[in-house]
């Protein structure tokens, strides 16, 4: 499958396309989309996906019993079907054979079932369920007067996006020349009858074709980074495991020495010694996989509910793959086989008189320990890598919580309202709009309410562009932010004004265009002169070839953050609701932004839902709060942070548990010789220098070379940090300082056992 590349387009667009299709061997079209399903009162929101009726042949998906959509359910007026996926008919309809025929209420009309998918479909959109699959005239129906299949805003919104199979012997370059054959034609097509003046630069850049062999998704786009990142991470865990492993099974080997050197002196096979050892290293590995695989499970959940949020839920299918499960297999054959086999091979290099001679004098092994210095270093070096990691995320994370927003996030609840089901013709929804602020005002407990397009940190406050209006004419074009909003908006908030006054009811669609504009926007536009009174010029579009009438400024608030909190607060233009003049009808959806008098605003939810409902049960409405939406905005750096800190966790305690094993090695294999220094008059200061000096230097290297190779795998991060860098020393010291106090209490139980050894008591012993 191959995708035209682009984000979405138009109906208008498809329209054209379509008519081309015998030049591919099939052509698509899709969007994904949330429908309510049940009795307006009751009524649930499900995943769902509006597709072309060519879309099933297109992408080869099975039916397991039924029909699929086909090009004449795209029809205008057609009756209303849907094919429900495998999943959705077993938990709504308890695999009832019998699904055929019987109805779904679909944003309170009755949709058909003519099919259910085959249980492997989940949709062409990874993350996306695709439980109800709506033909393209099933939009009308949903979106009603908003519909993007009328004219204007079939030409306007792009919101479909459109797919091809190639014939046997095309190539995607060869699909990518057809499609600039035909963009002359598809360009007249799309073009919207209303705004010639987008002639000129409209659909202007070549078409091309890309790849859509492994899907879509958002999760993808947005999670790429973060998850290599964090793939490197459980890499160096594994590695970190493997050399903690290797350790302590060369530790326990040496320890065995005496055992095993009688063995082969009694006659054993060095071969039969070394696969004893295999075999309880493989016995060790499969035990741990198990519990792997079992882990893996519930963390993938986990991590799946951490990508989801309420306003768009992620599906993942996270049964256990095979290639994973394949590749699982082979990394425990492999640590089975090298940290076993070194063991082994530790043992068997030496003769056995040689073994037994060492272990009567009480040295077993006391020539052999430079091995598990050196991996003992690499283990330390490791760790103090993935906690500078999770220190640097953990940061980031924090750094981003206390970003000032220059908006009270705790004070403001969000309801967001769906005009698509109500009888509001276009004309009305500004009067409409102001009817709704006026109803939730009235509400006990609300001290300021008000309507806007857009909400904060949403990250699509939308651009346009601005030219400061001044007596020697237009300056220079730059681009700003926008959004439009009702009187009382900046007091729902929060945010302060700072000269002129704010919107009020006198500023209506006949009276005198008006903004207000951020400090941001006064120092990009207006840094030497006062901007009240002064006039910018607004224009919209791609290209910003749609002008629209003049502005006056009359007042300027502080600057708050809108798109992200990683950014600088925007140049950014609030322009009255009451005097929407946008080129296409005003959005049929709208935030109304609620503040209480007092308490959390969450509490206001099921008033404000039953004000709105109230005045038109049609009305679809969703509230949150604005700090789960801020919260929500930095999910991905949470997730980060709390999947480090969980690594980093578990590094310290795979060092801590390799310490301590090889602390209690040294002290059982030197006990006889720690005997006879206190005998003899030794400190027992002394004792515990003698014990701990020799891991003072493999822990020092290792904490070197953990700072440098984390300063450089973080570069490599960078790009998901923020205000904090690679190298940050108060990072770089504190890690360093948890690594040492863990290696100390790590230390202290076989330390604490050294200095309590009684000389003539070891000495008795045989």
């Amino acid at each position: 499958m191959s995708r035209v590349n682009g984000t979405r387009w138009s109906y208008a667009f498809w329209r054209g396309f379509a008519a081309h299709r015998a030049e591919f061997d099939a052509v698509m079209a899709w969007s994904p989309t949330r429908v309510a399903v049940g009795p307006a009162d009751t009524a649930g929101v499900e995943d769902g996906v509006f597709v072309d009726g060519g879309f099933f042949d297109a992408v080869g998906a099975r039916i397991a019993f039924g029909r699929p959509l086909a090009p004449a359910d795209d029809d205008l007026g057609a009756p209303p079907v849907v094919v429900i996926s495998h999943g959705y008919w077993q938990r709504a309809f308890g695999g009832d054979a019998a699904v055929l025929g019987r109805s779904l209420t679909i944003a309170d009309t009755a949709f058909d079932v003519v099919g259910v998918t085959a249980p492997g479909f989940s949709g062409i959109e990874v993350g996306q369920a695709a439980d109800l699959i709506l033909p393209l005239s099933a939009e009308a129906i949903v979106r009603r007067a908003q519909s993007f299949l009328r004219p204007p805003l079939d030409a306007m919104n792009m919101w479909l996006r459109i797919g091809v199979r190639l014939h046997r012997a095309q190539t995607l370059e060869q699909g990518s020349t057809i499609l600039q054959r035909l963009q002359p034609h598809l360009r007249e097509a799309a073009l919207p009858a209303d705004f010639p003046q987008l002639r000129d630069t409209f659909l202007q850049e070549p078409m091309t074709l890309v790849s859509a062999s492994t899907g879509l998704s958002r999760l993808r786009q947005e999670y790429r980074r973060p998850l290599n990142v964090l793939a490197t991470v459980v890499g160096i865990v594994l590695l970190l495991a493997c050399v903690n492993v290797a350790n302590l099974l060369l530790a326990q080997a040496t320890a065995r020495t005496p055992e095993l050197g009688l063995r082969l002196a009694l006659g054993g096979s060095r071969w039969r010694v070394a696969r004893q050892l295999v075999i309880e290293a493989a016995l060790l590995t499969a035990a741990a996989v198990a519990l792997g695989v079992v882990a893996a499970q519930l963390v993938a959940r986990v991590l799946v509910a951490q990508f989801s949020s309420a306003a768009l839920p992620v599906t993942l299918d996270l049964g256990l793959d095979g290639r994973v499960l394949a590749m699982t297999a082979a990394i425990a054959v492999l640590t089975t086989l090298v940290c076993g086999t070194a063991a082994a091979w530790r043992v068997n290099v030496a003769a056995p008189g040689d073994v037994l001679m060492d272990a009567a004098r009480g040295s077993v092994g006391g020539h052999r320990t430079r091995a598990s210095s050196v991996l003992l270093g690499c283990q330390v070096m490791l760790s103090l890598a993935l906690v500078v990691a999770a220190g640097l995320f953990i940061s980031t994370f924090s750094r981003l919580l206390s970003v000032p927003l220059g908006f009270d996030r705790d004070a403001v609840l969000l309801a967001n309202v769906n005009l698509a089901r109500a009888d509001v013709p276009p004309a009305d929804r500004l009067a409409f709009y102001q009817q709704l602020v006026d109803a939730v005002k009235a509400v006990p407990g609300v001290a300021h309410a008000s309507a806007s397009t857009l909400t904060p940190v949403s990250a699509s406050f939308a651009p346009i562009g601005v030219r400061p209006l001044t007596d020697t004419g237009a300056g220079a074009l730059a681009e700003a932010r926008s959004a439009f909003i009702t009187p009382d908006w900046f007091s729902t908030y929060g945010l302060p004004l700072l000269r002129g006054r704010n919107f009020s009811s006198a500023d209506s669609s006949t009276s005198l265009p008006v903004v207000v504009v951020n400090r941001a926007f006064v120092e990009r536009f207006f840094p030497e002169h006062d901007p009240i009174g002064a006039s910018i010029a607004v224009s919209v579009g791609r290209g910003n070839e749609l002008t629209l009438p003049s502005r006056t400024i009359v007042g300027v608030v502080d600057n708050a953050i809108y798109r992200s909190l990683r950014e600088a607060p925007e140049p950014t233009a609030y322009l009255p609701l009451a005097q929407y003049d946008y080129p296409v009808p005003v959005s049929a959806f709208i935030a109304l932004n609620v503040r209480p008098v007092s308490g959390l605003p969450a509490a206001l939810a099921r008033d404000v839902t039953t004000a709105v409902s109230n005045v038109d049960p049609a009305l679809t409405v969703t509230t949150r709060t604005l700090a789960s939406q801020v919260r929500e905005s930095i999910q991905q750096e949470q997730l980060l942070a709390a999947i480090s800190a969980l690594v980093g966790a578990i590094a310290l305690l795979l060092s801590a548990i390799g310490l301590f094993g090889l602390t209690s090695y040294a002290v059982g294999r030197r006990r006889r010789e720690l005997a006879i220094r206190l005998a003899v008059g030794a400190e027992r200061v002394d004792v515990a220098r003698t014990v701990l000096g020799r891991f003072v230097a493999p822990i020092g290297l290792g904490i070197v070379g953990g700072l440098t190779l984390s300063t450089w795998l973080a570069r490599f991060a960078s790009t998901l940090l923020f205000g904090v860098s690679s190298g940050d020393p108060l990072t770089l010291a504190i890690a360093s300082g948890v690594l040492v106090v863990t290696a100390m209490i790590a230390a202290w139980v076989p330390l604490r056992r050294a200095l309590r050894i009684e000389p003539a008591e070891v000495l008795r012993a045989p």
